[in-house]
């Protein structure tokens, strides 16, 4: 059975509760194209950086970016936003793998490593 771009973003959804996380649903008005979900996911920190957002679209297997969809990541993008697309498990698993790696990143940066907390 080929897996459907629902398929694609039900696995998001549920690898960033695993995480701890939350993957919202985004809808922006009179702004088409904008990625599909808002992932925010925390770092189990009080201070410095206390979650890490990103924004994803996501499409099903081997979809392409719209015209339209192409130039909003563009734009937020080059505000500093953090954007991707995923369009199977695989990719998936990679952005949950750079979510992870981020969080331990800043934790070290904070000094909290080797405190008792959770990483």
């Amino acid at each position: 059975m080929e897996r459907t771009e629902k398929d694609v973003e039900q696995y998001l959804c549920k690898r960033v509760k695993e995480m701890g996380g939350k993957a919202y649903k985004f809808v922006s008005p009179g702004n088409a194209g904008v990625p599909d979900r808002l992932v925010v996911v925390p770092t189990g920190l009080e201070s410095l950086v206390t979650a890490i957002y990103l924004l994803v679209e996501v499409k099903k297997p081997g979809g392409c970016l719209r015209p339209r969809q192409r130039m909003k990541i563009k734009e937020l993008c080059d505000m500093g936003a953090d954007c991707r697309i995923v369009d199977c498990y695989e990719r998936v698993d990679k952005v949950i793998m750079e979510l992870e790696t981020a969080v331990v990143a800043v934790s070290v940066l904070a000094g909290d490593v080797g405190n008792g907390r959770r990483v």
